[in-house]
């Protein structure tokens, strides 16, 4: 008769055999994270690794070591297991068995769990997410998924893995009774469920955990995953665990086709689209919502992200398309996910590349922020203008909330207060490929995001959900973002709010502001020329802010207000903690019209000294036009015209020596001697000039950018 550990190894191997070893690499984190847990000592992680002295026994598992909300989480989640496990089978060092047997043994103990039944109870501190990661899942190795590695150790014996398998069996019976019913949870346990029942395939329960665990997963993922390949929360760092997860299960449904999985390939190669066009160019995630990645790209191979991280990232998701008989086909540099409501914009697949990020996200729960029309940019290796990420998860901690606030982001905002979690009532998407023009020249490659915000702004915290509101003001704002892939990005701000009947006063009067928060580091602010850059030493970013209402005021600060969630501004994630950054405002305290305007012009550039250029601009209202001009040192010239919102055809118009069209947005690009060298026309069928001796010149460079913001 088979011993318990060959029943395991046994039970293990077709998942051995689909994925590879389970347990993490053997390098100096893994060690460190090893020897750390035999001294009773765990890392947690939150904006890096903090040292937590817990002891081996007796251990407060309510997790009062940290007022934290995630600590009591990672602490009953059982993180460490994995690196002892690879630490005993590296070395052969019995201390890190018995470390990771004191864990589970005083867990065990202080959760008992009655012999005559399998009735498991939940802690308050403890969850059905905590119970599933506990247990092991595809992403985590838990108590089950080490028991092999570690017995084949004396000190893990039959008697103390029989009663880990006793406890582990009345939590799972709990799981497959009440688990999550949404999100990345509902996954998440799913997972735990299906992998448990086959790690201990010989337990009388084990074929109900299989049984739900394969319901739960094909149902989840068929709601979950939306159309246009994101996962519904929305968010770059729990899409790209739902996508690892998804491939796990198609690799291990291929090997092993008897199980019942069904997860359509199209879904997971969708979700892989999502997942690569999320990454910033050094491989890091965007920092969208409640995302975090390094805003560096390494100057030469190392830890990740490092330089090839992104190609490792196309590489994998081409591996996945190979096995499922997919065409080999690479993702477009530009993607507009309709459903998800956010486009990720590139010029191209080298961390060299610049990556624009435009969010006009459809709300997917409380992984969201609060932060439509928000922009950011990652040019010359650094996230130039992020987006914050999260800060922190801890309620106490005003960073919390200020993190996930509209306040914390690159868009528009009344008083200081947060949108709502309504969706933006219009978003649209346009692309215009290169093309070879005239002469040789090329139009450049466009990318052109319009969303139109309509959901108010309101008082009150945000934090997993927006049930603390209070006061609020009905009021639209239009963000459109030209992206000129050889240039920078023109964005072009509107905010309008419903005027009101009742008497209006200084008091009553809203104030509106723009905020660009700026990578940390050095920032110079010319009030003059109302142009701010970073000062790095080589690769930045300025904003020309070329119309801003008038009476506003123009201000910097960074890194203030951290004790006072009404004063909080300029912080940024490292893993380090919170860093300071400087954060612009551009702030009119007192909105008298019922509308104001911004126009900014971003130009990322090389070196530490900005090109001299020179901009005039004027914005849009009603029938007029708003234009800009960039003038550049050497004579070249950019020009804009649009109309306002977007919302018409330009018509007939004399900017510019003059042209008709029927498009909403245009740019004509000319040399040092004034001549027209190309012309594009957003959302219309043609543009020709006033003059028609220049038609058949234009007939050679001009191009039209459709809308593709469809399915």
């Amino acid at each position: 008769m088979p011993t318990l550990l060959q029943q395991l190894q046994s039970a293990a191997s077709p998942i051995f055999s689909a994925w590879g070893d389970p347990l993490p690499a053997w390098n100096d984190q893994t060690r460190r994270t090893a020897d750390c847990a035999v001294d009773g000592v765990l890392l947690f992680r939150f904006n890096g690794l903090i040292p937590t002295t817990i002891g081996r026994r007796n251990i407060d598992w309510s997790g009062k070591h940290h007022q934290h909300q995630e600590w009591p989480a990672q602490l009953n989640r059982f993180f460490t297991l994995g690196s002892l496990a690879r630490a005993w089978l590296q070395t052969g060092q019995s201390h890190y068995v018995q470390a990771a047997r004191d864990y589970i043994e005083d867990w065990i103990a202080s959760h008992p769990t009655p012999q005559s039944s399998a009735t498991f109870s939940m802690q308050r501190y403890d969850n059905v997410l905590n119970l599933g990661l506990r247990m092991g899942d595809s992403q985590h190795n838990g108590w089950l998924g080490t028991l092999p590695a570690f017995m084949s150790s004396p000190i893990f014996d039959e008697a103390f893995v029989r009663c880990v398998i006793d406890s582990a069996a009345a939590q799972l019976n709990y799981l497959s009774e009440h688990p999550a019913p949404t999100i990345n949870w509902r996954i998440a346990n799913a997972d735990a469920l299906l992998l448990s029942g086959i790690r201990i395939s010989h337990h009388p329960s084990s074929q109900v955990w299989r049984r739900v665990g394969v319901r739960l997963l094909n149902d989840a993922f068929r709601r979950q995953v939306l159309r246009d390949g994101a996962h519904m929360e929305r968010t770059p760092g729990y899409h790209h665990w739902m996508t690892r997860v998804a491939d796990k299960f198609v690799t291990l449904a291929r090997h092993v086709p008897e199980i019942g999985l069904d997860l359509n390939h199209d879904i997971v190669a969708g979700l892989y689209d999502y997942a690569v066009a999320a990454l910033r160019p050094n491989g890091a995630h965007n920092g969208i919502h409640d995302s975090q990645g390094s805003r560096i790209t390494p100057d030469n191979d190392g830890p990740a992200p490092s330089r090839n991280a992104i190609s490792t990232a196309l590489q994998d998701r081409a591996a996945f398309r190979k096995s499922v008989g997919l065409p080999e086909i690479n993702p477009p540099t530009s993607a507009f996910f309709l459903d998800a409501g956010q486009a990720y914009l590139r010029t191209d697949w080298s961390s060299d590349a610049t990556y624009v990020t435009f969010d006009a996200t459809t709300y997917g729960g409380g992984h969201c922020h609060l932060s439509r029309n928000t922009i950011q940019i990652h040019a010359f290796g650094k996230t130039l203008l992020p987006d914050p990420g999260w800060l922190t998860y801890e309620e106490s901690d005003p960073a919390s909330f200020h993190g996930k606030s509209t306040r914390a982001h690159n868009t528009l905002n009344l008083n200081g207060w947060n949108q709502s979690s309504s969706n933006p009532s219009i978003t649209r998407y346009f692309h215009a490929d290169a093309r070879q023009v005239a002469k040789g020249a090329t139009l450049p490659v466009y990318d052109i995001c319009r969303s139109d915000y309509e959901g108010g702004y309101w008082q009150g915290n945000y934090n997993w959900g927006f049930d603390r509101m209070s006061h609020g003001i009905w009021a639209s704002h239009c963000r459109i973002a030209l992206f000129v892939h050889d240039l920078g990005v023109l964005v072009i701000d509107n905010m309008y709010r419903v005027p009101t009947s009742l008497p209006e006063s200084d008091a009553s009067i809203p104030s509106v502001e723009a905020n660009w928060q700026l990578m940390e580091g050095d920032v110079n602010l010319d009030l003059n020329n109302r142009v701010v850059h970073t000062a790095h030493e080589r690769g930045n970013v300025a904003l020309h802010m070329a119309v801003i209402p008038e009476g506003a005021k123009v201000t910097m600060a960074a890194g203030i207000g951290r004790k006072e969630e009404a004063t909080i501004r300029g912080w940024l994630p490292t893993d380090d903690g919170l860093t300071p950054a400087s954060q612009v405002r551009i702030e009119l305290p007192h909105m008298h019209k019922h509308y104001a305007d911004f126009v900014t012009m971003i130009l990322p550039f090389a070196g530490a000294t900005p090109a001299a250029v020179k901009i005039k601009a004027q914005s849009a209202s009603g029938i007029k036009p708003g234009w800009l001009e960039l003038a550049h040192a050497d004579g070249r010239c950019d020009q804009f015209a649009w109309m306002y919102r977007m919302d018409m055809m330009l018509g007939s118009c004399e900017l510019f020596g003059g042209f008709e069209t029927d498009a909403s947005f245009i740019h004509i690009r000319r040399d040092s001697q004034g001549k027209v060298m190309g012309v594009t026309a957003f959302d219309g069928t043609y543009i020709t000039p006033s003059d028609a001796r220049r038609q058949l010149e234009w007939n050679s460079i001009a191009g039209i950018a459709h809308d593709v913001s469809v399915h």
